[in-house]
Formats: C-alpha cells, structure tokens, sequence
C-alpha cells in the first residue's frame, strides 16, 4: 500500500469516527427535546459515517460509502434550515468544508453552489434584509475561500506527484512510480493479460564515453519522446540508469511482441545521432497469476539478457 493510500484510509476510518462522537450527543439531545426529525437526520448521518468507517477498517471498497457521505453533508445541512428556520445555518459552514475536503473542487463548487442557492431562498423571508444579506455574503465568502484553499491544496498536491513521481531528466516515471504501479498491478484480482516490456539503450557507456556525458543525457531524452507518442495510454518507466519499462493491459501475445518491435524499430530508424545508430534490446513477459512484481520482473529481465547475448537490437519473449 502507498504512503498516499494509507493516508487516505486514515481519513477514512478516524474522521468518520470524531464526526459520530460530535454527532452523538446532539442526537440524544434532540430526542430529549422530542425533536424526533433533526434526531433522525442525525441518526441517518451516524449510521452512513460508521459504515464508511467500517469499509476502510475491513479494507472494502469506499466508492459507495463516499458518495453517499458527500450526498448526506450536502443534504442535512439544507433540509435543517429548511425545518429549523434560520438559526440551523451554521451546519452550513463545516458542511463546506468536509465537501471541498472530499471532492475536487470543481464538483465540490457545483455542490456548495447549489447548497447556497437553496438556502438563501429558504432563509430569505424569515431574516431582515440587513441580516439576510449579511449572512448571505458570509457564506459565499466561506465558499469562495474553500474553493481557492482547495484548489491551491490540490495544485500543491499535483506538483509532488510530479516531483515525486517523475524523472526530471526525461519526463518518464520513475522508479518509485514503477514499484507503485507494480504494487497495483500484481494485487490486482484482474486476469487481462498484462505485460512488461523490459528494454535498454545497447552500448550505452560506448556513447557516454565517445560523445560525452551531456549527449548521453540528450540521447535518453529523445528515445522517451520517439516513444512517447507510441505508447498512448502505457506508461513508460525510467527503471535506472538507460534501463526503462512500460506496462500493457489488455494485450495477446502478438499483440505485445509487435507493441515491442515497433518500439524497438522506431528507435533503430531515428537519427539520434550523427553517423552513429542507437539501438535498444527489449524483454518481454506476460504476468503469471499470483506471480510478484519482483519475480515478473525478473523473468523479463532475463528475456533482456537474452536479447544482449544474441547480438542486440531485438526483442525476446520470456
């Protein structure tokens, strides 16, 4: 499991969890007062947050529980001042706030806009004017900065990704995002024929050593962007070094070998250098079942090898 995984499974299990003990009291009180709607609201939003709870706990999927905790926040908030009159207002502030938590913040705008929009007409005959538009900008100021602080969160968030996912020199990923990947992959309960395809620029030190250090870097540059075009939804992997990987889902064996060659073919026609080829060597294999990254990987690693010991420039099957 990643770091940003497990992060978001503890948001999962633990905020739900204060959200219930906030929640509780203020039930039990409303049953004292025989205020049996808003205690059944409240009653309503505990239950979707345990289960939400419980889902992360037990490792389930929390496609449903999310959308349903999000449905509920935008909703209770809303039907409380639709019940209680004006003074149920405030549950609209921290409504906001967990929705733009949750949801990116185009949606989570759509969402509070609509929440705003319905608010204000309920709220509008039961506040003087001076209070009504006082209270109206207070709350699309709360929306206004949630969405910025959301948004620029949301950028900051993209650009370590990208820092922490991305090879700056060639703009592939790297090989933290390779493990990931392959994490995922191989845990994954899928059968869809998926593969990895291994290859390496031949005689790489050869080009380091004649033409420099910078060239080098040059030439690694332009194999990622000849590839790059060919490789469509694929991601290509800067495993280390001249080594790189690309995985492919939903592929049969001729498939993948021809995937491979043109590959390896496009790289061979390009002039990357002057009066000097640069060619690669590919390995190829397809995922076993219950196979490990480490051992698929080393199945196509040999395949490589093999490719390197007869001669270069060729693709070979594991």
């Amino acid at each position: 499991m990643s770091v940003e995984s497990s992060v978001e499974n503890k948001v999962f299990i633990w905020l739900p969890i204060f959200c219930v003990l906030g929640l509780f009291p203020l039930m039990i009180f409303r049953i004292v007062e025989h205020d049996w709607i808003i205690a059944a609201l409240d009653f309503s939003l505990i239950i979707i947050l345990g289960l939400i709870s419980f889902n992360a706990i037990t490792g389930k999927d929390q496609t449903f529980a999310f959308s349903a905790v999000v449905s509920a926040v935008a909703i209770l908030p809303v039907a409380m001042v639709y019940l209680k009159g004006a003074g149920a207002i405030v549950w609209f502030y921290p409504a906001i706030a967990v929705i733009y938590y949750f949801v990116s913040p185009r949606r989570a705008s759509l969402l509070s806009a609509i929440m705003l929009m319905f608010v204000l007409i309920i709220i509008f005959e039961q506040l003087e004017s001076f209070q009504f538009f006082s209270t109206a900008i207070s709350m699309v100021i709360t929306v206004v900065c949630s969405f910025t602080f959301a948004y620029q969160k949301r950028f900051q968030a993209n650009k370590l990704y990208e820092l922490s996912h991305k090879d700056a020199l060639t703009k592939t990923y790297n090989r933290r995002a390779y493990i990931d990947t392959m994490d995922s992959i191989t845990n994954s309960s899928m059968d869809n024929q998926t593969w990895l395809l291994l290859f390496d620029l031949d005689h790489f030190k050869t080009i380091n050593d004649k033409f420099g250090h910078s060239s080098g870097d040059d030439v690694l540059t332009q194999v990622c962007d000849i590839i790059f075009p060919l490789i469509a939804d694929n991601k290509l992997f800067r495993v280390g070094g001249e080594e790189f990987a690309i995985t492919m889902d939903n592929q049969n064996t001729k498939d993948a070998f021809a995937f491979a060659e043109i590959i390896r073919t496009a790289i061979e026609s390009a002039s990357i250098i002057p009066n000097h080829q640069v060619t690669i060597s590919c390995g190829l294999s397809e995922l076993q079942h219950g196979e490990t990254p480490s051992a698929w990987y080393k199945r196509a690693d040999d395949a490589l090898y093999q490719a390197k010991t007869e001669g270069r420039n060729k693709t070979v099957l594991a």
